[in-house]
């Protein structure tokens, strides 16, 4: 079922012990990563967080999730999600490349500033975990939930901001990892010189090849539940409902800010450099300015010089 603004306004006060504790949970019922990641900005740039605190639960089709000030072509196999359909995006929150897909739950606390406290909520997400599943779940010093203190379950990241803040992170419940593997190794990734934000490669479990009973709507239940709400209320972002949301999605989808917004990157084949930024690739030695996108490899080729030629052949790989 699908709640209006009303019923949800209603869920608020229903679950407001005092004006200090109002607390809400939302389950988007959108499976589009760029939907939710604009539901969530939403949230962040237009709710009153001294009122009321948001826990939003949200699934997405299969996609790669790249943090703010991180490369994609180092971070993700571009050609392979090409290739199979799989989306990629770029949130506004720091922190490393994650894979989602169904298996895989995600959730944001939204809270004011003063209220951020991702300890308090990865250590309340392990508390849950062990009521359903009764497995041994920690906290890190890396701020990843992992399981028997070595594979990681959930990694996190945030963004803060003036008077707003959230704290988001996966849970691993049943991701194909075989995709996950695909998708976020490129061998040919080396050949790209960047100062940009690397990902920690850290071993990964599925919580059901511990529990193979493990249920997803349990699991949110008994999250919300530790959260201090008894209900989730499910809804689906639209602008008809969250104004200006469209407009926001937009942006998440464009080129300009899944690729483009990149630090400044090189790369180099020993006889030709070539230098990354805003999107457009120049090449220092023959003075031209390219776009850096999947024709790009193309182009090069139609000069007929060899070493164009051999730095196209290694830009195949990576775009």
């Amino acid at each position: 079922m699908v709640h209006t603004v009303s019923s949800v306004n209603n869920q608020i006060r229903f679950n407001s012990s005092n004006a200090e504790t109002r607390k809400v949970v939302y389950r988007s019922l959108s499976s589009n990563i760029y939907t939710n990641l604009a539901l969530e900005d939403w949230f962040y740039q237009n709710h009153n967080f001294e009122k009321s605190q948001i826990l939003l639960f949200y699934r997405n089709d299969p996609c790669v999730v790249i943090g703010r000030h991180q490369n994609p072509w180092t971070e993700a196999n571009v050609p392979f999600l090409r290739s199979t359909g799989v989306s990629l995006a770029r949130r506004n929150s720091g922190g490393g490349t994650v894979f989602h897909d169904q298996g895989n739950i995600n959730m944001s606390f939204l809270t004011s500033k003063a209220e951020y406290n991702r300890t308090r909520n990865l250590n309340l997400i392990c508390d849950a975990l062990k009521r359903v599943v009764d497995l041994d779940v920690s906290v890190n010093k890396r701020d990843d939930i992992v399981i028997d203190g070595t594979k990681k379950v959930s990694g996190t990241a945030a963004k803060i901001g003036r008077a707003s803040a959230y704290h988001h992170c996966t849970l691993l419940v049943n991701v194909d990892t075989g995709n996950l593997h695909e998708a976020l190794n490129n061998p040919a990734s080396d050949i790209i010189e960047t100062n940009a934000t690397k990902s920690i490669r850290s071993p990964v479990e599925n919580l059901v090849n511990k529990c193979d009973s493990v249920d997803i709507v349990e699991i949110e239940t008994a999250i919300a539940s530790e959260f201090s709400v008894d209900d989730i209320v499910d809804i689906y972002p639209s602008d008809l409902v969250y104004e200006g949301l469209d407009e926001i999605e937009e942006g998440y989808q464009s080129w300009s800010w899944i690729y483009g917004k990149s630090p400044k990157f090189s790369v180099s084949n020993g006889d030709y450099k070539m230098s990354i930024s805003n999107g457009k690739a120049y090449v220092e030695s023959q003075d031209k300015t390219y776009d850096f996108d999947s024709e790009l490899p193309f182009h090069l080729e139609k000069t007929k010089n060899p070493k164009l030629i051999s730095l196209a052949s290694m830009l195949k790989k990576i775009l």
